[in-house]
């Protein structure tokens, strides 16, 4: 009963995240849920992307509805995004759950500098927020972008949202609605990798059909937990955005650093 529980309140933290920073949680599922479940860091990897599948693209359906994701950027960097975590999450498939530990520490520690300098420079200006130096070509970094994610399970959010951010390619109110379409591209072909490649990590239908009775209650918390905060997203400012995503950052570092040493 504690752990569906804790299972509850780690999903209700995913939805708040992943509606008001437009990151896909899995930032918290991969540390969070070794601590409360037999499932091996491979197993982890999964869950944390078919979970981000599911809520991003619940968020995604929201956003579209009110007109605030923008389909030039995500056309592009979407798919691209989506083919990077389909080889990501197979080259994670060959290597040890450890070295899955360190690589989602280094993407954290990157992320957490470039998080960090953009809060340094001050509230970012209006001008950065337009979509003035965007072109289809760009949309190739998606690529990079999702091999880090479909190897470290975090979903994307965290890395596309902070270039989005700092070169000003997206609109304030659009960072959240395109991060999360983002998100359900890497989810999806990441899954399906992991259904392709996974059977030498006990990652097939019969894992995730074992598993259905957690996975539907972490999926219900963080789709409940995404549609009560959703519409609280365009009152955060940038500043706050910035500052709420550092501190995650800080304490997900430090948690998965005391855990590898």
């Amino acid at each position: 009963m504690s752990m569906l529980f804790t299972l509850l309140l780690i999903g209700f933290g995913v939805g708040c995240v992943s509606a008001l920073l437009g990151i896909g949680g899995g930032v918290l599922l991969v540390p969070l849920l070794p601590l409360i479940t037999d499932w091996s860091q491979h197993q982890v990897v999964a869950v944390s992307l078919f979970v981000i599948m599911g809520n991003s693209l619940a968020n995604l359906i929201s956003f579209h509805r009110q007109g605030l994701v923008n389909w030039s950027v995500l056309k592009f960097w979407g798919p691209a995004a989506g083919l990077g975590s389909f080889c990501g999450s197979y080259l994670a498939l060959q290597v040890s759950g450890k070295s899955l530990k360190v690589v989602l520490l280094v993407v954290i520690a990157l992320m957490l500098i470039r998080s960090v300098i953009n809060f340094i420079k001050g509230p970012l200006s209006q001008k950065i927020f337009v979509t003035s130096d965007w072109t289809s070509f760009k949309g190739v970094w998606g690529f990079f972008v999702g091999i880090l994610s479909g190897f470290a399970g975090v979903g994307t959010g965290l890395i596309s949202n902070i270039l989005f951010m700092s070169r000003g390619w997206v609109k304030k109110d659009e960072l959240a609605p395109t991060g999360n379409g983002v998100m359900f591209f890497v989810g999806l072909f990441s899954v399906v990798s992991f259904l392709l490649f996974g059977q030498n990590q006990e990652l097939n239908f019969s894992f995730f059909k074992n598993s259905i009775f957690e996975l539907s209650l972490l999926m219900f918390s963080v789709l409940l937990s995404s549609l009560f905060f959703r519409p609280l997203n365009p009152m955060l400012t940038q500043g706050l955005r910035f500052s709420a995503l550092t501190i995650i950052l800080i304490t997900v570092f430090c948690y998965v650093f005391v855990g590898i040493i």
